[in-house]
C-alpha cells in the first residue's frame, strides 16, 4: 500500500477548521462600538477593536475634513477591514433607491435595500467578485440618503491577508451597515449668510450662499481654505469647484487644467468691494471654464494673499459662482 503524506491533509483540515472558527467568531462579534460618521451625520456600530483612524495628510496640506470623510479601521491579526465614508454633495428624489434596486443591467453588483425609514434610506451594493491580484479590494458599498434627499456613500475594503475569509468580512460589513442610525448634524441647504474668521485675525468674511450650497473650512500652518460645495442632482453632468485660499503661498490652478498664459483673458470684476481683474480661461470643446486671481490683502493683515478660484464645466455656473464671490463682504 502506498504511503500517504498526512501533512497536506492536516493542513487542509486546519484551514477548514480555522475558517469555520473565524466565521463563527464573526457571527458572534458584538457591535457595541458606536462611531460617528461624517461628523455625526449618522452613526454606525462596530466591534470593540475598531478605531477611527483618519487618513494622513501631507505635512504641508490641511488635514482631511471630518465633514467630508471618515475612516474606521478594524485590525484582526494581519487581516484588515477599512470602512471609508465620503460626502458626495449630491441630491436624489424619493424614487432613487427603487430605481437602482430594480436595475438588472449590471451583473457585477448585487443591490439590496438595507434601511428604509422616514429619516434614512440606504441601499447595499455588493460586488459579485473581487480582484485578488490587488492589495486592497472593495467588498461592499452603502449608499445613504438622508431626509433632505442628500446622498453620501460608505465603502468597505479588505486587505490581501483577508481574502481567504472574504465571505466573513462581507457579512461583517453588512452587519455593521445594518446598524445605521440617524445622526445629530443636519445639512443646511437653504439660502443664508455665513461668517468666517480670517485665520487668527479679528476680520471676517461674510458670504451670502444661495440654496443648496455649503462651505467647509480647512486650516493649517498659517493658511486657511474655504471650500464651496454645490449639491447637484445625482444624475447631473455639472461639476463645480470654488475655493478661497487665505495665506502667504497660493498656487494658480489653470496649469493643472492644461491652460497656459496664451489662453488668458482678463475680465473686470470685484472682490471685497475692490476692483480687480480676473484671469479667465475657457475651453468650450473640453467644457472647462476658469476664473481665478491672487489678491494681495495687506490691508487685512501684512503678508496676506487671497487666492480665489472658480472652476466648472458650465458657463452659467461660472456666472453663478462669480455672483457669490463678488458679493462677499469684509467685516
Amino acid at each position: 500500500m502506498k504511503n500517504i503524506n498526512p501533512k497536506p491533509i492536516l493542513t487542509l483540515l486546519f484551514i477548514v477548521l480555522f475558517q469555520a472558527a473565524f466565521a463563527q467568531t464573526f457571527n458572534k462579534t458584538k457591535l457595541d462600538n458606536k462611531q460617528s460618521i461624517l461628523n455625526d451625520k449618522v452613526f454606525l456600530y462596530f466591534p470593540s477593536e475598531a478605531k477611527n483612524e483618519p487618513r494622513e495628510a501631507n505635512i504641508m496640506a490641511a488635514d482631511y475634513n471630518i465633514n467630508e470623510e471618515t475612516r474606521i479601521v478594524l485590525d484582526i491579526d494581519k487581516k484588515k477591514l477599512v470602512v471609508f465614508a465620503q460626502e458626495l454633495y449630491l441630491l436624489a428624489d424619493d424614487n432613487f433607491f427603487a430605481e437602482i434596486s430594480e436595475d438588472k443591467t449590471s451583473s457585477s453588483v448585487q443591490w439590496k435595500i438595507l434601511t428604509k425609514t422616514n429619516e434614512l434610506q440606504s441601499i447595499l451594493a455588493t460586488p459579485t467578485s473581487i480582484d485578488e491580484s490587488k492589495e486592497v479590494a472593495l467588498i461592499n458599498t452603502l449608499l445613504v440618503k438622508t431626509k433632505d434627499n442628500a446622498i453620501f456613500r460608505i465603502d468597505a475594503y479588505i486587505n490581501a491577508d483577508a481574502y481567504s475569509t472574504k465571505s466573513e468580512f462581507i457579512q461583517l460589513s453588512e452587519r455593521i451597515f445594518q446598524t445605521l442610525a440617524n445622526g445629530t448634524r443636519k445639512n443646511e441647504l437653504s439660502a443664508r449668510e455665513e461668517t468666517f474668521n480670517i485665520l487668527d485675525s479679528e476680520k471676517k468674511l461674510q458670504v451670502a450662499l444661495p440654496e443648496n450650497y455649503s462651505i467647509t473650512v480647512d486650516k493649517k500652518y498659517g493658511f486657511q481654505v474655504l471650500n464651496f460645495h454645490k449639491y447637484l442632482d445625482y444624475e447631473d453632468d455639472k461639476w463645480v469647484e470654488l475655493t478661497i485660499y487665505l495665506g502667504g503661498h497660493p498656487s494658480y490652478y489653470y496649469g493643472e487644467y492644461g491652460f497656459d498664459e496664451k489662453a488668458l483673458k482678463k475680465v473686470e470684476g470685484k472682490f471685497l468691494d475692490k476692483n480687480i481683474q480676473w484671469l479667465s480661461f475657457q475651453d468650450t470643446n473640453r467644457q472647462i471654464y476658469i476664473k481665478e486671481q491672487y489678491i494681495p490683502s495687506n490691508y487685512i493683515f501684512n503678508g496676506l494673499i487671497i487666492h480665489v478660484a472658480m472652476i466648472t464645466n458650465k458657463e452659467e455656473i461660472l456666472n453663478e459662482l462669480t455672483k457669490i464671490v463678488e458679493s462677499i463682504q469684509l467685516k
